[in-house]
């Protein structure tokens, strides 16, 4: 059933990518057919869990500019943007402007499947157990302003226990890249001091966080000549996170790591002879989300 529901999922993508010359690719409806084929059916929870629900969302930038750029200004502000949609001088603001974007979107969705609910929003969030935040391509730089917004959140100190279970938050960064710099984090003061473990307020006032990353990439984004801060940035990241460096040429399958909390797994896919045409590198850069979520089950077969 895996391997049938595997070659579905290549064939739909092979399917829409063919389509490339019509078809914007990076448009988060074609991403989000893309992942949602490659999840026909959602990670089963463990046998004893029976109330678990899995959502998905697909988050449009808040505007798209006549040259085509996102702009997620509703996660980072438009005043911390530039014209492209890029942090201003690749440096994210710790002023909390994702956290409470996040925490009204959930609402909002938890009452759009709830209608006729009358939870409170506390009540209503103390029902996520899991969050996983996929950033593709520069929908990474909300994860960024995220993990500088939670750096300067201050743990919950003292025997206070939380009325909550712990919330698993993933945070994927999906063939990540920008124009500019700020792709990825460079501050290990920052990386630092958001993946410490303890109760922290998020989407709810005191609440464990137990950390998850991971890293992937194509040469789309990793070997572009024109830009050739992109793989050191993502390297340094990895580095700071615990994830040793390595040299080219690149190892297939994934790479751990694991520090203050966080569990952390990187991969540099190849995809074959290094794409630069315009038509190959979107492809490629397009079936990362694909090949990502074929890793996904294939970990996930393993492991149960």
């Amino acid at each position: 059933e895996d391997k049938a529901a595997l070659q579905a999922i290549n064939s739909r993508a092979n399917s829409l990518t063919t389509l490339s010359h019509t078809l914007d690719l990076q448009l988060p409806s074609v991403a989000t057919d893309l992942m949602v084929s490659a999840f026909p059916r959602p990670i089963d929870p463990p046998a004893q869990r029976t109330d678990c629900t899995w959502h998905y969302l697909s988050i449009y930038p808040q505007s798209i500019t006549d040259d085509g750029f996102a702009m997620y200004s509703q996660f980072l502000g438009e005043r911390a943007l530039t014209e492209r949609g890029e942090p201003r001088k690749g440096v994210y603001s710790s002023d909390a402007v994702t956290i409470p974007a996040i925490r009204a979107l959930m609402i909002d969705h938890l009452r759009r499947m709830l209608y006729d609910t009358k939870l409170e929003d506390t009540q209503l969030l103390s029902l996520v157990s899991s969050l996983h935040l996929v950033g593709f391509s520069k929908g990474g730089v909300v994860l960024n302003k995220l993990i500088t917004e939670l750096s300067n959140v201050p743990l919950i100190q003292g025997d206070v226990l939380s009325n909550y279970g712990d919330l698993h938050l993933g945070l994927h960064f999906v063939d990540c890249g920008l124009h500019t710099a700020g792709a990825y984090l460079q501050d290990r003061k920052v990386l630092d001091a958001c993946f410490v473990p303890g109760p922290r307020p998020f989407l709810l006032h005191s609440q464990p966080l137990d950390f998850e990353v991971t890293v992937y990439t194509t040469p789309r984004q990793r070997s572009d000549p024109q830009r050739p801060w992109l793989d050191y940035e993502r390297s340094m990241m990895l580095m700071h996170l615990g994830v040793p460096t390595v040299r080219p040429p690149v190892p297939t399958g994934w790479r751990y790591g694991a520090k203050r909390g966080v569990s952390v797994r990187c991969m540099d896919d190849v995809f074959g002879p290094t794409p630069f045409t315009a038509l190959e590198g979107l492809r490629t850069h397009m079936l990362a989300i694909v090949r990502l979520c074929t890793y996904f089950r294939a970990l996930q077969a393993i492991s149960h």
